[in-house]
């Protein structure tokens, strides 16, 4: 159902996220939605910075996830 009309259009609509089925994004969303959440451009996911090295972060993140952890 994930990739489905239904399941796209439901997650797009409800979620604002972008959809992985073309097809079904063009049946559910205005032209205008389409172009905003840059269905029309896939080249977009190559601006995307989905994961990067904390570098020398890397121990103030452990620190501060360590910190939540120890609270719950």
């Amino acid at each position: 159902m994930a990739i489905s009309e239904q399941g796209q259009c439901g997650m797009s609509n409800v979620n604002g996220y972008s959809s992985t089925n073309e097809v079904a994004a063009k049946k559910c969303m205005s032209a205008k939605q389409f172009k905003d959440l840059h269905q029309d451009d896939p080249s977009y996911l190559d601006s995307l910075l989905l994961w990067m090295d904390l570098g020398d972060r890397f121990g103030a993140y452990t620190n501060a996830w360590n910190a939540v952890k120890a609270a719950n």
